[in-house]
């Protein structure tokens, strides 16, 4: 973040800079860098520095950008490469070191996690398996060091997670650090979890926000390895495809208890790590029986031979067993004689005489859909076109062509059923077996036009309702033109910020996978767009690799529709994404990108927004004249389009930029002239921006009554619209003025709830703030540095 404060914010100590930030010791690197370069005559590129030091490029942009600290031995490598030896490198190694105990942001205050899903109703049998856990427990490895696994594996439909997630309930209070949980999609016919995603989310559930999670997937192993140390918790890892895709998630203490579940044997797992296998057969006979007593009643001892044919029909799998004793429970006129004779023809006519338990699922599966109404069946096959791990009512009801009332109906009756499941407070899920089946019926029982369709009326929902959302998040934003819904009724409407901010919060896995699914299906209007309107929610939260990915995605939508102008929306939306991360060479290179196509299309209005956003860009790199330079060229721009709108915005930025260097009056005459012009067009986020920049000015001449007054009237503008970002903003810099006058009391009071509103909002300005709490003593605050950046983007 750069610094609004006067003179060079660098401490001189003794014969150097004291370095008491991750930001400073990132300055004094890369100038042990520069002194590399110059001795060598090489330019050393970041992608070959690097590979030198054996890192990701993304981590090594963190690192020189002061967004993230390198480990002790990456730093050390890193000093190896560039040849720092002697006095010099001995105070950045202690720099280094003094930050990891000093300088670590403290994770967000959750408490203890308790991730598990709900205990399985009605669990039954595996009194073996739930022995050898216990005991696993009770006596874990005799290497102090080691963590405690146990991988559960069988076949799908076995019982694997029920077993994981019944054994966690029960041993609840045998750790008290917590449960974390992470459903890996091993087997998801889309996208399995990478082990960097399944890091961020166990990170996540440790309370660590999202701006503190590290690029990289080693250093967020090892971050979350130092969470996780000395501290009494249990990690299911669950559905797990292979050893790759769940070594980095180990913990690395015995404190640390972790089971793992998977089809495959995992024995990867057992020969390197030490990992015990506890295998899952199909349930003995008795415990099947058991499990269809308790879900069926009496009629399982009044006709004991037709329930052993029935568990038998079903391969003695759990998954099975609980849809056909639904279906029995639904039809109690039915005996179970009668319900095991149509089970076998069923089974007979779609799959032969095999009859071994891969196959038994299905033939259950397809005696239950074929018992469904015809709502509700096409329900469930259309469900097996959803991308992402868990929906609702309202995207069920796009999918389906139906009201949102007549979807929850469906819903609930293939709960009923046991065709899905709950996923938590007004979510539900699918196994991957019913998953795989319900698609297989989509393909089976409709044509590729309605399966089209209903992919469609999805991705509109998914498209609309973002967008809907977007205007909460975002308000000032210019909207690009959406064609309107297939299926108006699903989509929602928001009654504020936080109401739209929890939506997109939930619904970002599907959001990501609602894009993949665009593009897998050619519908590549909606796979940029939907990427576009995903602006507001991946700047408030920051998911890097999702952000990334997703953009990639839709900018090779733009162009193979040859659309140069969402070509150009999207690469400078990609330019912000890479700005945030701080990699601002790739942050240039694709608002040049985007600069040229507005250019070639002679678009002059999407130009100056693309030079509005240079500016901010070199204002960040302290490059100031650079800055005032894209500023003044997208001024011309738009006053000859008569852009007042950008205009006012373009002018609070050039003041911002005019303070930076110490020319207040500028400063003053610019922030005026914006203040004046968002009045008069009516535009009063715009006026609040200049109010606050106006009292940041005044602060910094010393003028405080003027500093004070225009600082809480921005306050009381943000306020009234709602605007959370700019209320902390102003809160933070009002909370400096009054500490300048002396009244720390009401000064404190600001930043307190300045800090609750940007750590709600996991906002990077919250550590800034939170050290004006930390160190009352009047120090300048620090630029509000991204308000102009919100204002600026290109619409």
């Amino acid at each position: 973040m750069s610094d609004r404060g006067h003179g060079d914010p660098r401490r001189q100590s003794g014969g150097g800079w004291t370095i008491r930030s991750k930001a400073e010791l990132a300055a004094q690197t890369q100038r042990v860098l520069s002194t590399c370069e110059r001795r060598t005559g090489e330019r050393l590129e970041k992608p070959a520095l690097a590979k030198a030091v054996g890192v990701s490029v993304s981590s090594m942009y963190a690192y020189l950008n002061g967004t993230t600290l390198p480990p002790a031995n990456v730093f050390d490598r890193l000093l190896d490469v560039l040849g720092a030896v002697g006095a010099e490198r001995e105070r950045l190694v202690a720099a280094r070191d003094d930050l990891d105990i000093d300088g670590k942001l403290p994770a967000k205050p959750t408490g203890a996690p308790h991730e598990l899903p709900p205990d399985v109703h009605g669990f039954t049998g595996r009194a073996e398996q739930l022995t050898a856990l216990d005991q696993m427990l009770a006596a874990p490895d005799e290497l102090p060091s080691a963590v405690v696994v146990s991988a559960l594996s069988g076949t799908a439909g076995v019982g694997k997670t029920a077993l994981a997630v019944h054994w966690a309930h029960r041993t609840r209070d045998r750790f008290p650090g917590g449960m974390l949980y992470v459903d890996l999609r091993g087997y998801d016919p889309d996208e399995p979890m990478t082990p960097e995603k399944g890091l961020e989310t166990l990170l996540r559930g440790l309370g660590v926000a999202v701006r503190d999670i590290p690029p990289g997937q080693a250093e967020r192993a090892a971050r979350y390895r130092t969470s996780v140390a000395d501290k009494r918790m249990l990690v299911v890892l669950d559905n797990a495809h292979s050893t790759d895709q769940v070594r980095d998630l180990l913990p690395g203490t015995a404190s640390c208890f972790v089971v793992i579940t998977s089809r495959d044997s995992l024995a990867g797992l057992v020969a390197r790590h030490g990992a015990r296998r506890i295998d899952l057969d199909l349930l003995p006979l008795p415990d099947a029986i058991a499990l269809l007593r308790r879900l069926v009643g009496d009629r399982v001892d009044a006709e004991p031979a037709a329930a052993d044919a029935l568990a038998e029909r079903c391969a003695r799998l759990p998954l099975a067993l609980r849809v056909v004793a639904e279906l029995a429970s639904a039809r109690p006129t039915a005996t179970l004689t009668e319900l095991v004779a149509e089970l076998e023809r069923l089974r007979l006519t779609t799959f032969g005489l095999g009859g071994d338990h891969r196959t038994a699922p299905c033939a259950v599966f397809s005696w239950s859909y074929k018992h469904l109404p015809a709502d509700a069946a096409c329900v469930f096959r259309r469900l097996g076109l959803h991308p992402g791990p868990e929906f609702d009512a309202h995207v069920t009801a796009a999918l389906a062509g139906t009201t949102v009332r007549a979807a929850q109906e469906s819903l609930d009756m293939l709960l009923r059923a046991h065709l899905i499941q709950p996923a938590g407070k007004g979510r539900l899920g699918m196994h991957d077996l019913l998953r795989e089946y319900a698609f297989g019926r989509a393909e089976a029982d409709e044509s590729d036009q309605d399966r089209r369709a209903a992919a469609r009326r999805m991705l509109d929902y998914y498209l609309h309702t973002t967008d809907n959302a977007d205007r909460h998040l975002t308000p000032h934003r210019l909207r690009i033109p959406l064609e309107p819904p297939m299926s108006e009724p699903a989509v929602q409407d928001f009654e504020s910020y936080q109401h739209a901010l929890g939506w997109c919060d939930t619904e970002l896995a599907n959001l990501v996978a609602a894009v993949r699914c665009a593009a897998d299906h050619r519908l590549h209007v909606h796979a940029w767009q939907l990427t576009w309107c995903l602006w507001g929610l991946f700047y408030l939260r920051r998911p890097s690799a999702d952000r990334i990915s997703t953009h990639e995605i839709g900018l090779a939508s733009a162009r193979k529709l040859g659309d140069r102008a969402a070509e150009a929306h999207i690469l400078n939306s990609l330019g912000a994404a890479y700005y945030d991360l701080r990699c601002f060479d790739d942050a240039v290179w694709c608002y040049q990108q985007a600069l040229d196509i507005r250019r070639e299309l002679d678009d002059r209005r999407g130009a100056s927004a693309i030079l509005n956003n240079l500016g901010l860009l070199h204002k960040e790199q302290r490059r100031y004249d650079e800055a005032l330079e894209c500023y003044r060229r997208c001024l011309i721009i738009r006053r000859e389009l008569g852009d007042r709108l950008g205009h006012g915005t373009t002018l609070n930025n050039l003041g911002e930029a005019h303070m930076e260097l110490g020319r207040y009056d500028d400063a003053l005459d610019c922030c005026q002239q914006a203040l004046e012009l968002c009045r008069e067009l009516g535009h009063r986020e715009g006026e609040g921006v200049a109010l606050h920049n106006l009292g940041e000015a005044y602060r910094r001449l010393e003028r405080h009554d003027e500093a004070i007054v225009h600082g809480r009237h921005a306050l009381a503008l943000h306020r009234e619209l709602g605007n959370r970002w700019e209320t902390a903003a102003t809160l933070a810099d009002l909370g400096q003025a009054l500490d300048d006058v002396g009244n720390e009391a009401a000064a404190r009071e600001c930043w307190t709830e300045s800090l609750a509103i940007f750590e709600e909002l996991d906002d990077r300005l919250a550590d800034e703030v939170r050290s004006r709490l930390d160190q009352p003593a009047r120090l300048d605050y620090g630029e509000p540095a991204g308000r102009a950046k919100l204002l600026a983007t290109d619409p």
